[in-house]
């Protein structure tokens, strides 16, 4: 009676343990904002931006500039299920229409999170780069929704693990009344 007590205990640490696995740091769903913590939770999770009205004319580059130096950022955190080793995770920013892939500016991996942003003004220039030397439209590129998708990895001993998040963002103008 007693050996099949120890058996069954021994029977159940062994699957309870290999039900969790090994602490691998799969990145869980990730959330997309504007603005992102020091601790790298989503605070505002709108990814529409308000500029002041761009009346400079000149080129799409000149536009794009002017937006990189506004500084609005494009934030993403994923939750990641294990320690990761350091420099084991990357943040990739695409373009789902051209397959433009862009790294992340800033990528951060704090508290369990791995989170950072990249600049309105970068990715437009990346995005776009095809029309940087053309003159900068009227509308700015208002009101147009940029699809991206953010894609989280995290180099593990059994193979990269990865998760991805789409998102669009949108840029407005004041009224310059």
């Amino acid at each position: 009676m007693a050996a099949s007590r120890v058996l069954v205990i021994c029977s159940l640490i062994l699957a309870l343990s290999s039900c969790s696995g090994k602490g691998e740091p799969f990145p869980g769903e990730g959330s997309l904002g504007s603005r992102v913590s020091m601790r790298g939770k989503i605070t505002d999770p709108s990814l529409t931006y308000e500029f002041r009205p761009f009346a400079r004319g000149g080129t799409v580059r000149d536009l794009f500039n002017y937006l990189y130096f506004e500084g609005d950022t494009v934030c993403f955190s994923f939750p990641l299920g294990g320690e990761a080793a350091p420099g084991s995770v990357s943040a990739v920013f695409t373009d789902p229409a051209r397959g433009i892939q862009v790294e992340a500016e800033r990528l951060e991996v704090t508290d369990g999170r791995a989170w950072g942003f990249s600049l309105v003004g970068s990715l437009m220039e990346k995005f776009f780069h095809d029309e940087l030397a053309r003159p900068a439209p009227r509308d700015g590129y208002c009101c147009r929704d940029i699809p991206f998708r953010v894609r989280c990895t995290v180099k593990a001993a059994g193979g990269d693990l990865e998760r991805h998040i789409d998102g669009s963002f949108r840029i407005e103008y004041r009224d310059a009344r």
